[in-house]
């Protein structure tokens, strides 16, 4: 069998719930909603989530509050070149541990992706060359 076949990607969606390690609630929201939806969710793009703000994280240096606010890093594998809008890769959720907040840890998924089963991307992330 071919990759594509067995390891089909997912997009990130806006009821999709991402964290930080301190439990920190990534708050997604799509700019692209009335252009294309899955199940009534909006798709996450890379601008998307780079203006995502992250809140209630719990991270401390040395006893002084240092949360993780925003997205700082999206990596090319983590964006599609298979499905975009108006121009935009949409975020792959499959690859969410590689994007970095603004403290420099990575982000998780809570649960599973909502997209799961219902949408999936045949897209090599190795061949993602944007």
């Amino acid at each position: 069998m071919s990759y594509h076949k067995e390891n089909p990607l997912h997009p990130l969606l806006e009821s999709d719930s991402l964290e930080c390690p301190h439990k920190g609630k990534v708050i997604l929201q799509s700019s692209n909603k009335e252009l294309f939806e899955v199940n009534n969710d909006g798709l996450i793009v890379e601008s998307d989530l780079l203006n995502a703000s992250i809140i209630g994280c719990s991270n401390t240096i040395a006893g002084f509050p240092t949360p993780c606010s925003c997205i700082a890093t999206i990596p090319k594998p983590c964006i599609s070149t298979l499905l975009e809008i108006e121009g935009e890769g949409v975020i792959l959720i499959d690859n969410i541990s590689l994007i970095l907040t603004d403290k420099g840890f990575p982000l998780m998924l809570n649960g599973e992706a909502k997209a799961k089963d219902v949408f999936e991307i045949d897209e090599n992330p190795s061949e993602n060359r944007r």
